[in-house]
């Protein structure tokens, strides 16, 4: 699908965490890097997780680390300042960070 929509004209690509199950980390990781390193345009990813806490920093470490494609990251969180700029000192601002929080404001 995301190949498609960029012979469409897509210029990045958003794709959501799937959470209706629990995942580990290297589940998770090798689902996105099916994805990510199947375009080669900037991407999104997006963590909603009602269950429990988002993708943690250094989750988005190794997946920035496999997937240098990875340019955005839409974290549904409250309270999440402090690791929002983690994660940007740790990925020395190479993915940028969306802030939402499923919905409320």
């Amino acid at each position: 699908m995301a190949r498609s929509n960029i012979a469409a004209g897509a210029d990045a690509i958003s794709v959501a965490i799937p959470r209706t199950f629990a995942l580990s980390d290297d589940d998770l990781l090798r689902y996105l890097e099916t994805i990510l390193n199947g375009v080669g345009v900037p991407c999104l990813v997006q963590d909603f997780n009602p269950g429990g806490p988002t993708v943690t920093i250094d989750f988005v470490v190794r997946l920035l680390s496999k997937c240098p494609n990875l340019r955005y990251l839409k974290l549904e969180e409250s309270l999440c300042a402090q690791k929002i700029t983690s994660i940007r000192q740790a990925t020395q601002d190479r993915v940028n960070i969306l802030e939402g929080w499923g919905g409320f404001t």
